[in-house]
């Protein structure tokens, strides 16, 4: 996977977000936990582990800099 495909992943995932596409949430989810879900369903469904740096989402990083990462940075636990 490319990180051009990722940037596409996560432009649509950011426009779902902020548009109501799928109807009205009662408790809609902060930007950034989605973004965080989004990073999560790449590894485990694609092992394509990425992290947001700078004003992108998620650039592509090796699988222990993704834990390390994650590790300190997470706010929700996916698992």
């Amino acid at each position: 996977m490319t990180q051009k495909e990722i940037d596409i992943f996560f432009a649509l995932a950011i426009e779902i977000h902020i548009n109501d596409w799928f109807g009205k949430r009662e408790k809609p989810k902060d930007r950034e936990i989605a973004m965080e879900w989004v990073t999560k369903q790449l590894a485990k469904n694609l092992e394509v582990y990425t992290i947001p740096v700078g004003s992108s989402w998620g650039v592509i990083v090796d699988k222990e800099t993704y834990d390390n990462y994650w590790k300190d940075n997470s706010k929700v636990n996916f698992n």
